[in-house]
């Protein structure tokens, strides 16, 4: 099964100052350079293959701030590696344009016995962080550069499911886990009414360009929502037929509408293919609103020589004037 994922409220600033007490590294990462279509990204990985038993089990953080503000983060998947990102409705402005807070949850969950688990749990946060400030811009404003910053908190803990574990509290709050056995997923679902899923819908596939013999072919697009819209999560599967080189990359990006136009490019969006015929499975939440497309690369100057655009009708229908010929030949 996949994982499913619920943030309901915003991180405040404040609450992360008790992570940072378990703080085990704080890593910045620089936006990748422009490059039409932008990039964007989010984490959204499988669930490991472990046991053959089909259990769920239902993950809920909870922490409060200092004022008492409680936020959650919930996610339902099996026994195994867990992995997922959430877009936040708090922003960083920058550009002018309003540049996503992303909320992730990443771990391992290990069964003892029915009873009995343990868990390794991060719990971070990603911060678009200003560098720097340099000249005037088309609209004769400062333009700023930003790098997404990692901080959070990293524990291993004993568990007895069904029962709340506090594993983080001080002056600042208070962090506490729940992890819940549930052989029956609809009963999972139940645990949380806004619980979001993700479920297959029907796409319409845009402009499109392919060197002679190459194609691309999608056969099921997964997300939390039909409109394709900011902080969708989508899982794509297809298959690829490449003729025209030995070796390429094979990436889910998006042509943002609106957004700065570029952004940390993670490795769920992209896989190395080799010349011949084969299937693929491409995942990303959505940023900003924008165009997704599956596009070949090249390995060695990552310049795209082929690709398709999809997404809804109306978004199809808003492109459809483009010429992506020029941009697919351009290496």
């Amino acid at each position: 099964m996949k994982n499913k994922i619920n943030l309901k409220s915003p991180v405040a600033g404040s609450l992360f100052k008790a992570a940072i007490a378990m703080l085990c590294t704080v890593t910045c990462q620089a936006d990748p350079p422009a490059a039409p279509p932008a990039p964007t990204s989010a984490t959204l990985s499988q669930p490991a293959d472990i046991k053959a038993e089909a259990v769920n089990y239902i993950i809920r953080v909870q922490w409060k701030d200092a004022k008492g503000a409680t936020n959650l983060f919930q996610i339902v998947t099996v026994a195994g590696e867990f992995k997922m990102d959430a877009i936040q409705p708090l922003s960083v402005k920058i550009n002018n344009s309003d540049v996503p807070v992303i909320v992730t949850l990443t771990g391992r969950l290990t069964v003892l016995s029915p009873e009995k688990g343990r868990i390794y749990l991060a719990l971070g946060k990603k911060m678009p962080i200003v560098v720097s400030t340099s000249g005037a811009g088309r609209t004769n404003s400062p333009v700023s550069s930003y790098q997404y910053c990692d901080f959070g908190l990293k524990s291993t803990v004993g568990i007895t499911f069904g029962k709340t574990l506090v594993i983080q509290a001080d002056e600042n709050g208070e962090v506490s886990l729940l992890v819940k056995r549930e052989e029956d997923f609809s009963a999972a679902s139940a645990f949380s009414d806004s619980a979001i899923q993700q479920k297959i819908i029907h796409v319409t596939e845009g402009v499109k360009f392919f060197r002679d013999g190459d194609s691309i072919t999608i056969t099921e697009v997964k997300t939390t929502s039909p409109d394709l819209k900011t902080g969708n999560k989508v899982i794509v599967k297809g298959r690829y037929t490449l003729s025209s080189k030995p070796k390429a990359s094979l990436s889910l990006f998006a042509t943002d509408a609106k957004g700065p136009g570029k952004g940390e490019i993670r490795p769920e969006q992209k896989i190395g293919i080799s010349k011949g015929q084969g299937e693929f499975e491409l995942s990303t939440t959505l940023e900003y609103d924008g165009y997704l497309h599956v596009t070949f690369y090249s390995v060695a100057e990552g310049k795209p020589f082929g690709g398709l655009y999809f997404g809804t009708a109306k978004q199809m229908e808003e492109i459809k004037h483009w010429d992506v010929r020029g941009w697919y030949t351009a290496e």
